[in-house]
């Protein structure tokens, strides 16, 4: 089947809330202090990868965060900018994956609404502004949401769902639940 095009107001509407999610966010990573479970993931994403995991054991979460931010450091960011860098590009991401997987099971409406909420709302942009792993977990929930919808419409979204039930395993100890 051919894929039908979106009106251009629908693209309009999706670049709004990417906005409306992605400066709140870079607000608040630029303007609230650290606190001391950022500094411990600057630190221990500096270490080798071998010390990398054995320091995990003084600490709950699984090593993707530490891993990611280890990489993204590579690009001569500072640690702590790099681990804020990840979660508000996840804290963006995720409210657009909420929205469409609210949009594909609820509704246009309810979509539009569920974006909305999500990108102003107090913890998701605290989350979202944070070096911690917190806004991975949200975008492991929202992307599997948004591939189980995919799933129960099409049949596609088998792969997507595993992967994000991976990131949410790899980047939280809750991710298991």
């Amino acid at each position: 089947t051919a894929r039908v095009p979106r009106p251009q107001t629908e693209r309009w509407r999706w670049i709004a809330l990417a906005l409306a999610a992605l400066v709140p966010r870079v607000v608040g990573a630029i303007l609230r202090q650290p606190w001391h479970d950022e500094y411990f993931t600057a630190w221990a994403s500096k270490l080798p990868l071998a010390d990398l995991v054995a320091a995990l054991r003084l600490d709950s979460g699984p090593p993707l965060p530490y891993a990611l931010v280890k990489l993204l450091s590579l690009s001569g960011l500072s640690a702590l900018a790099a681990a804020r860098a990840i979660a508000v590009g996840a804290g963006t991401a995720a409210v657009l994956l909420g929205a469409a997987a609210a949009g594909r099971t609820f509704g246009a409406r309810a979509g539009w609404w569920t974006g909305a909420f999500l990108a102003v709302h107090p913890l998701a942009v605290a989350w979202s502004c944070e070096g911690r792993a917190y806004s991975l977990m949200l975008l492991a929930v929202a992307w599997a949401w948004e591939r189980l919808g995919a799933a129960a419409t099409s049949r596609h979204g088998a792969v997507g769902l595993g992967a994000a039930v991976a990131l949410g395993c790899w980047c939280h100890g809750l991710g298991l639940l």
